[in-house]
């Protein structure tokens, strides 16, 4: 093939086959771009090209397979980006969510520190260790009852201590992911 006859053939399927082209991406650029992705492919193959059909069915399949293909990178891509970006999302709320966690844990260990030794050592048995309110009564020889008083009183007294830092309502679920936490 020289260079006249690929001209010519390029002026005269040029409109059709960007129409086909569009009518696959539905970008009127890209289906430029297509085509003459298809032709610069045909020009350096053009030695070996070996065309078992019709040239127009040839440049037909070829149009549609190389709008095909455009559509799967740019799908890809697509899907890239926003894995991407839903990463960087992600990895900013962890590291967002473990500087307020740290700071909750801080504050409340600086609140339970601040507990009389007896609750501490109480609502310590309790959420830290796990133990159950007879376990706790057990290890430190004294009543159910007075396990039970002393955790009203450290927890009363935590949310005294937390108010300021936090709303009410999440203060025991704060307590409880401490406890989980060591």
């Amino acid at each position: 093939m020289d260079d006249q006859s690929f001209e010519r053939i390029f002026k005269e399927n040029f409109t059709v086959l960007t129409n086909i082209a569009y009518s696959v991406v539905k970008d009127s650029d890209v289906a430029k771009d297509v085509v003459q992705q298809v032709f610069l492919k045909m020009w350096r193959n053009r030695e070996g090209l070996n065309v078992q059909s019709s040239l127009k069915n040839y440049l037909h399949r070829s149009v549609i397979n190389t709008s095909l293909n455009h559509l799967e990178k740019e799908k890809r891509l697509t899907e890239m980006s926003e894995g991407h970006t839903n990463n960087l999302a992600f990895a900013k709320n962890d590291v967002e969510q473990q500087v307020v966690r740290n700071e909750v844990e801080m504050k409340v260990k600086e609140a339970v520190s601040a507990l009389p030794i007896r609750c501490q050592t109480v609502f310590s048995l309790s959420r830290f260790e796990g133990l159950s309110n007879k376990e706790i009564a057990d290890h430190m020889d004294i009543s159910i009852k007075t396990v039970e008083n002393q955790m009203g009183k450290a927890l009363k007294s935590l949310r005294e201590s937390l108010k300021s830092v936090l709303n009410d309502r999440f203060i025991s679920v704060i307590i409880t992911i401490i406890s989980l936490m060591n």
